[in-house]
């Protein structure tokens, strides 16, 4: 499964479709580890298959002007040597779309380069002034560069940030359960705790964690270190990387700015595919920067936060059946043994139930009361934010097939 055949990825190509059929030209910035040429295959299908129209496809050669592409551009399909820039948009080239894939745009001269744009979308407001609708629109596919160009009536720039969702995460598990399905339910549940803490904003990691199956933090940090991402932290700036981190962490969450990109050193590592939001635009350092700079205890909270999510809901349903064993094997009015007063949450926490079978309880079968207190440790290790090891979480998953 592609980035942009997720639930995000197919709204950001919506975003962008309906943008150029509105006959607005558009600037698309992608971070690091995403490649435009992906994108732009997927955008021309997209168009396709949508329903919006016929596009043209084509690279901006490295040391090109954006001015002069687009001029060949219609003298290759006109056949006319003489042609008015400021007249471009009148002229049919039989499409309504043209996609630049513009990698080679984004030096310091970036903003001089893309002027052609700006003037195309002067030219666009003038014929909608005077009720024309222009020939075609174009798509310019860039890496990230600041400052972003200015959107206006006819130009839109859209960056892929914090788009990503928890549709993505579920559709890449799912589909990552098919091609590497895991050797053991505890497996299972281990690795999708991983991937809720650490796929945050990097779906496409679940993959990776499915087909390793790491199960100590050795092993995370191994394969973390292995990924592309952890290359591009490598020659980052470290220090931006951990007053970043620092930083989210310290910073409240309902205080946080919507808008974290607005520095320099935020965008930089944005840019660089180390840095990005959940879609509730909580932001994240990516957890292979966190290795590269030895943050290992922001990876443990990254890893902590993902069993918070999956184990705290698995631990109120084994408690739910624990509690079903012990009307098997104890009668259905074992909760009524002790007294009213104090221990009215016994069926709905597992927390006090060890001490109420031993203090009130004669008989309980002993392997049912070693798997009661073996989940009782693990809800507290995790609902104190303390990283449960796969080890103690396997032990728990035996016992309680034994209860």
């Amino acid at each position: 499964m592609t980035l942009w055949e997720l639930p995000s990825g197919l709204v950001f190509l919506k975003n962008v479709a309906d943008t150029i059929s509105s006959r607005r030209h558009c600037v698309v910035m992608l971070p690091g580890g995403m490649d435009i040429s992906n994108f732009a295959t997927a955008l021309k299908r997209y168009l396709y298959l949508g329903g919006y129209g016929t596009s043209s496809r084509g690279i901006v050669p490295q040391g090109m002007f954006f001015e002069d592409w687009l001029l060949q551009i219609v003298r290759d399909t006109t056949g006319q040597d003489e042609i008015d820039f400021n007249r471009l948009l009148e002229v049919d080239l039989g499409c309504s779309f043209i996609i630049a894939e513009a990698a080679s745009l984004a030096t310091k001269d970036t903003q001089f380069a893309l002027t052609p744009l700006y003037r195309l979308s002067d030219n666009a407001k003038r014929l909608k002034d005077r009720k024309i609708e222009p020939a075609w629109t174009v798509v310019v596919i860039l890496p990230p560069l600041l400052p972003l160009p200015q959107s206006d009536i006819c130009l839109e720039t859209l960056c892929w940030q914090g788009k990503w969702g928890q549709a993505d995460l579920g559709c890449v598990v799912e589909s990552s359960l098919r091609d590497f399905p895991p050797k053991d339910e505890s497996v299972a549940w281990w690795i999708y705790s991983l991937c809720v803490g650490l796929a945050i904003t990097d779906p496409l990691l679940v993959g990776e964690l499915f087909q390793s199956t790491p199960l100590t933090v050795p092993d995370i940090t191994a394969l973390l270190k292995g990924l592309p991402v952890a290359e591009r932290a490598r020659n980052a700036e470290h220090a931006a990387i951990i007053y970043a981190d620092k930083e989210l962490y310290e910073i409240p969450v309902l205080t946080r700015s919507s808008d974290f990109l607005s520095g320099n050193k935020e965008f930089d590592l944005w840019r660089q595919g180390l840095l990005d939001a959940d879609r509730s635009g909580h932001p994240f350092i990516h957890p292979a920067a966190l290795v590269v700079v030895n943050r290992h205890g922001s990876l443990k909270r990254m890893i902590c936060r993902g069993q918070q999510q999956v184990i705290l809901p698995l631990v109120q349903d084994v408690h739910k059946y624990l509690c079903s064993r012990l009307a098997g094997a104890c009668g259905d009015s074992w909760h009524q043994n002790g007294p009213k007063s104090g221990w009215e949450h016994i069926r709905y926490e597992i927390g006090p139930l060890p001490a109420y079978i031993k203090k009130y309880l004669r008989y309980c079968p002993f392997p049912l009361q070693d798997a009661i207190a073996a989940w009782r440790d693990v809800r507290n290790t995790v609902a104190h934010n303390t990283f449960l090891s796969f080890e103690i979480f396997t032990k728990a998953m035996e016992k309680l097939r034994s209860a």
